[in-house]
């Protein structure tokens, strides 16, 4: 008889854990580290467009100049969100740069002035940048169906990573992801870091140096 028991007693044990590990189970809902740190990235890049000299060397833009202008902005398709700037050579006639200033504003384009952005222009030119940022989405997983019988009841793997696309793709303005608009143009830091370059660059003798 206690034989029996014993077996008995042994039997119930495999079986009641078998029952716990049913109950437990495996929760693929819940989220797992990598998907934490699934994160979408913003680009700001700068499409630059020569305006040449006007032959004659006057300040007012032929009809070819601004024909040429108008077709650059339509072929990047240029929009709210969008900063153009301008960056003049030594020799540009002082009101070339306030003409194109009054073509773009005209368009009701965001104008963030003249700037020294890359390269010094050549005499007589003007090269107008258009500052544009790109929000590039994160690769989300696949959502795969559960395999256990509660997956009603587990929080929906990979929320942060769908939430943080949809975010970066419903905003007009990429550039709000990284900063607030101050209602002014926020290239101060890069258009400092330019013109130190060409400051170094310079000849030594365009720059003179007291003692105290």
């Amino acid at each position: 008889m206690q034989k029996v028991q014993k077996a008995l007693r042994l039997l119930v044990l495999p079986v009641t854990a078998l029952t716990l590990g049913a109950c437990n189970g495996q929760d693929y809902g819940l989220a797992k580290t990598a998907d934490n740190e699934i994160r979408g990235s913003v680009q700001m890049v700068r499409l630059p467009y020569r305006i040449a000299a006007e032959p004659d060397g006057t300040d007012t833009p032929s009809h070819v100049t601004y024909a040429g202008l108008d077709k650059f902005l339509a072929s990047i398709d240029v929009g709210y969100g969008d900063v153009l700037l301008l960056d003049s050579g030594a020799g540009t006639a002082p009101g070339r740069a306030d003409a194109i200033a009054s073509f773009i504003k005209a368009r009701g384009l965001e104008y963030g002035g003249v700037q020294v952005l890359g390269p010094s222009p050549l005499d007589g030119d003007l090269i107008l940048y258009v500052e544009r940022h790109i929000y590039e989405p994160p690769a989300c997983d696949n959502w795969e169906a559960e395999l256990t019988d509660d997956r009603r009841n587990n929080p929906a793997a990979r929320h942060g990573c769908a939430n943080e696309r949809a975010l970066g793709l419903m905003v007009a303005d990429p550039r709000d992801l990284v900063g607030g608009k101050k209602g002014e143009t926020r290239t101060d830091p890069s258009v400092k870091a330019v013109a130190a370059d060409r400051a170094r660059a310079a000849k030594a003798g365009a720059f003179s140096t007291t003692k105290n």
